[in-house]
């Protein structure tokens, strides 16, 4: 018990951590999250191991992994790929560790875990604003923006704000008795979200409100659609990708008027979708077993270029195109089983809040990461581990079912 109190305090502490440092230093979320797993094992023991192999995605992962070693032997640049996987191991072996110490909390140390988590919440959003106040000096000019330029590197706090919707979720669920604090976490988050001018921000924050939105209107038709929608996703992105007309073709279409539709369509998602056409035209390239592991930042050529810049330089920005392109229809197949596997935990919980909340999780995890940052990135594996581990752990005891025995 005493055992179970302590680790509870640690993943709080953790959370509290990575708050801190999610509005300046995003990158550091992937250290703090693997020290704090390994202080859980040394808080519970080696038993924590049995709990990770009972872990049914851990079983995927693992799978995963060996797939990706396999992949090596036909990757473009097999060094590169080398040496970054034994940082996707550390990053997945550790966080399946923060999952299943999150199992162990006790009554006691949810609510524990929830004061933890709701400061957490409201300490990174605090962070976060200064820094956009410090960036915008037209917001409050008596702070002076770090490089003397006001908005010049708003850029900066795009992560954080990302990061800060992962964390709103658990901290949801652990409000979801106190409506106004539900609705203040929500509020609150949108004025980061609009002024660091994180698309990816925007998308997961409206994803996941959506998500919650229908889950209490529709809970079973919401469910069974979200899953089914990410897996049709999942099997069909390169095919999907391949047919979306590219920008010149796109004005035209919509606006009969290319000048027009420059104005309507921001540059950035004009190369988003040349980057992922031209995603898709190498995927299908090598459908089966695709080019091999981190081989994204090698395959394009001086001369796959446009006018924003290359094609391809060192991710799709889209994360299921990522593992078809170096991992092909296997790594795809893998990914599917993950989303169904997670789809019948979820089931398992009350549609309400837990079950909708889980969703919400699910669903703007998904979204981000098919739009921005690197699948493989040590500092969103973790982050997306760390959340899981906090959802999990906030969760009422006589419905936790996100945990090794199931």
């Amino acid at each position: 018990m005493q055992r179970a109190s302590g680790n509870a305090k640690a993943l709080g502490i953790a959370c509290a951590c990575a708050a801190s440092v999610a509005p300046f230093f995003p990158l550091s979320i992937a250290p703090i999250a693997g020290l704090f797993a390994i202080i859980s094992f040394a808080i519970l023991g080696t038993a924590i191991l049995k709990n990770v192999i009972l872990i049914k995605e851990a079983r995927l992962f693992f799978i995963l992994l060996i797939w990706i070693a396999m992949s090596l032997m036909w990757s473009v640049y097999p060094a590169s790929g080398a040496e970054k996987l034994p940082k996707l191991l550390a990053s997945i072996l550790l966080g399946m560790v923060l999952l299943a110490s999150a199992s162990t909390v006790t009554a006691e140390g949810t609510a524990t875990l929830q004061k933890f988590l709701l400061a957490s919440y409201f300490l990174c959003l605090g962070i976060l604003l200064i820094g956009i106040l410090r960036e915008r000096g037209d917001l409050l000019p008596f702070i002076t923006p770090h490089n003397g330029v006001p908005g010049d590197e708003v850029w900066r706090m795009n992560r954080g704000a990302t990061i800060l919707v992962l964390i709103l979720l658990p901290a949801f669920l652990a409000a979801h008795r106190q409506p106004l604090l539900v609705l203040l976490i929500g509020v609150l988050y949108c004025i980061p979200a609009l002024f660091t001018e994180s698309n990816a921000a925007l998308l997961g924050f409206g994803v996941a409100i959506g998500t919650i939105a229908c889950c209490r209107v529709m809970p079973k038709v919401t469910f069974y659609g979200s899953i089914g929608l990410l897996t049709a996703y999942i099997a069909s992105a390169p095919f999907i990708h391949k047919t979306i007309p590219g920008p010149e073709p796109l004005k035209v279409a919509l606006f009969n008027n290319s000048s027009l539709a420059v104005a309507q369509l921001p540059e950035n998602s004009q190369h988003r979708i040349l980057i992922w056409d031209f995603t898709a035209n190498k995927i299908l390239e090598r459908p089966i077993t695709g080019w091999g592991f981190n081989s994204s930042r090698f395959i394009a050529d001086k001369k796959d270029t446009s006018e924003f810049g290359s094609l391809l330089k060192l991710h799709p920005h889209n994360g299921v195109l990522e593992i078809w392109l170096e991992l092909g229809v296997i790594g795809a197949c893998i990914l599917i089983l993950l989303i169904l596997s997670i789809g019948a935990r979820l089931r398992s919980l009350n549609p309400w809040p837990e079950r909708a909340v889980g969703l919400a999780f699910l669903m703007a995890t998904f979204s981000i990461s098919c739009v921005a940052y690197g699948i493989w990135q040590s500092w969103w594996v973790a982050t997306i581990f760390l959340c899981t581990a906090l959802l999990s752990g906030v969760l009422p005891k006589n419905e936790k079912n996100i945990s090794p025995k199931n």
